[in-house]
């Protein structure tokens, strides 16, 4: 998964996490990495993939929520990150480090 998609994730997971979370303050979640998540963000919005709608319990504070084609995007997203998760852990490991875990830590109970 490349870095723009990663990001484009955590964002989408972001919003769905945090719905109650006012525009103004979305940003503090990403911390001091909110430069680089800015650009995404617009695209994000520019795509369609979350709206801006109001607060339920304060009225002018406006919120984040996921669209329909952002949710899909989140499942797409999840799928192909379990994807190439699965395909690295069935991955046989090198043959160095498979060697050194069996000789040092299981024939070894000093190490």
């Amino acid at each position: 998964m490349e870095k723009h998609e990663q990001r484009e994730l955590e964002i989408l997971i972001a919003i769905r996490n945090h719905p109650k979370t006012p525009i103004d303050e979305f940003c503090k979640i990403f911390d001091c990495s909110w430069p680089e998540y800015r650009e995404v963000m617009s695209d994000l919005y520019d795509d369609g993939l979350f709206i801006i709608s109001s607060h339920e319990i304060i009225a002018g504070l406006n919120r984040l929520e996921l669209t329909g084609n952002g949710k899909r995007r989140e499942s797409e997203l999840l799928l192909e990150r379990s994807t190439n998760l699965s395909k690295l852990i069935s991955r046989p490991a090198p043959q160095n480090s498979a060697g050194f875990y069996q000789d040092k830590l299981v024939g070894n109970p000093g190490f």
